[in-house]
């Protein structure tokens, strides 16, 4: 399973999969390295897994367990010191406005690809977690299991008693929804355009008894210092990652690429040399991936396919796709409609 978007996620996450599948019975270790975790590695906070195998392994955990509850479960049982330092600075806010921003500003330390963000409703917020990778959205068990996180959070720093006004999910409504009311207290709407928190401004600016702004800012360091060494990552992975985001405006410009990272042109283009790589077998490596990845999803029409991954037109999407796989977009959705992905 590679890495193609160059994002990637806390490894602790996987920590928190497998011991919530073991409450079901299942063998938690077992179900998320089949889907290419290293168990042993993952126990180190400073490990990271791909922002892909993290997809695979919360649509695999949601499966198994059989339960579309799967992420209140994984958040109840979480502690906040899975967050590395982000976790100890929230608990250390001195409101949950100030929390929440923490949460915001560094989002990366859990999820590279996370594109969280609040908006303003006036007497409320709204807490919006999403993804900033055109074409994809948090599996549905993951998406759950953010929002439950960070209102359990809200309730460890803030109360128990602090609730949301509502919720809004992009997971269909299931069969029973008894448990998800009961989880955050408040109205909840499925098969929304968003998966979001409301919350009033009273209780965001409300002074917590617990804070302690010393630990805040001790933490918020860590998690800083993390990051900077995080950033100095390859630079195949960091380019991967703008040309992704820039996909649908048309295929991606090397230059602006290049001066998105604070780099020259001619350093861009020695640098991506030195790592056995360049521009275009990065573009050319994104799109192939993305495109194998969405066909397989029968409702992606071909045209959309082709905007995502920045083609002008389908039919030069379609001769792409031909010379990477060997058969075009219908044909290989056939192929994988009759089994061929079991031997692909």
């Amino acid at each position: 399973m590679g890495a193609f978007t160059g994002h990637t996620v806390l490894s602790n996450l996987a920590i928190i999969v497998a011991e919530t599948l073991d409450t079901y019975g299942l063998d938690g270790r077992k179900i998320v390295e089949s889907v290419g975790v290293d168990y042993e590695d993952a126990k180190d906070p400073d490990t990271r897994i791909s922002f892909e195998v993290n997809q695979a392994m919360w649509e695999v955990a949601a499966k198994e367990s059989d339960d579309p509850c799967f992420g209140i479960v994984a958040a109840e049982i979480f502690n906040p010191s899975l967050l590395h330092g982000l976790g100890f600075s929230w608990m250390a806010s001195s409101s949950l406005r100030e929390a929440f921003g923490r949460m915001i500003r560094f989002q990366k330390l859990i999820n590279s690809a996370a594109g969280s963000h609040a908006i303003d409703l006036g007497d409320a917020v709204k807490m919006v977690t999403s993804l900033n990778i055109p074409g994809y959205e948090h599996p549905d068990s993951y998406a759950l299991s953010v929002l439950a996180g960070m209102l359990r959070l809200c309730r460890l720093t803030a109360g128990g008693d602090t609730n949301p006004l509502s919720v809004s999910l992009r997971m269909p409504r299931p069969e029973s929804i008894e448990r998800i009311e009961q989880f955050f207290q408040c109205p909840v709407e499925f098969d929304s355009d968003a998966n979001a928190m409301v919350f009033s401004k009273a209780i965001l600016v409300k002074p917590i008894s617990i804070a302690n702004p010393k630990l805040a800012r001790l933490n918020d360091q860590i998690v800083a210092d993390y990051l900077a060494s995080f950033d100095q990552q390859s630079l195949a992975l960091q380019a991967k990652s703008k040309i992704v985001s820039r996909l649908p405006s048309g295929r991606p410009n090397q230059t602006e690429i290049a001066s998105s990272l604070n780099m020259s042109l001619r350093n861009f283009q020695r640098k991506l040399k030195l790592e056995g790589t360049s521009f275009r077998e990065l573009v050319d490596e994104i799109r192939k991936s993305l495109a194998v990845e969405f066909i397989k999803d029968q409702n992606r029409s071909i045209g959309a396919i082709s905007y995502n991954l920045g083609f002008t037109e389908p039919a030069n999407f379609t001769r792409s796709f031909k010379s990477w796989t060997g058969k075009s977009p219908k044909q290989y959705r056939q192929w994988l409609k009759e089994g061929g992905a079991k031997s692909h």
